[in-house]
């Protein structure tokens, strides 16, 4: 058996990604094996493990289907987007330390936790308010 993904967990009987981005309307953070086989965090993570790599995957759910379509991947040391990963690895780039799963998986639940409070507070603000 295939050892779980670091960034997946379960709540309330569901899979959830932690760093799947909810910003669009056919967006979700749910997963299934199909979402999680279709991710490039993975292979990324095996060929440049670097600790200073931010994750954003946007799951797609298009007819109950959900598949991980779209791997955003940022540098946090230099502050920039990679669109290719040639500026990153061991002997390459300055700043390269090893990955370490613990710490990024902590700090991939506190960045999903921050989105899920202000999701959240933009559906509180939403709402009409009572003129009592």
């Amino acid at each position: 058996m295939d050892t779980p993904c670091p960034f997946r967990y379960v709540h309330r009987g569901r899979t959830f990604c932690h760093l799947a981005v909810d910003e669009r309307k056919y967006t979700t953070i749910e997963v299934v094996p199909l979402a999680c086989a279709t991710c490039r965090v993975p292979g990324v993570l095996a060929e440049h493990p670097c600790r200073h790599l931010s994750f954003g995957v946007e799951v797609d759910e298009y007819g109950g289907r959900l598949t991980a379509e779209t791997c955003h991947v940022a540098c946090e040391a230099l502050v920039v987007r990679l669109l290719d990963m040639r500026r990153c690895g061991e002997g390459i780039c300055e700043h390269w330390e090893p990955w370490e799963s613990t710490e990024a998986v902590e700090r991939a639940r506190q960045a999903a936790e921050v989105d899920r409070r202000r999701r959240a507070q933009a559906r509180l603000s939403a709402l009409p308010e009572d003129d009592d």
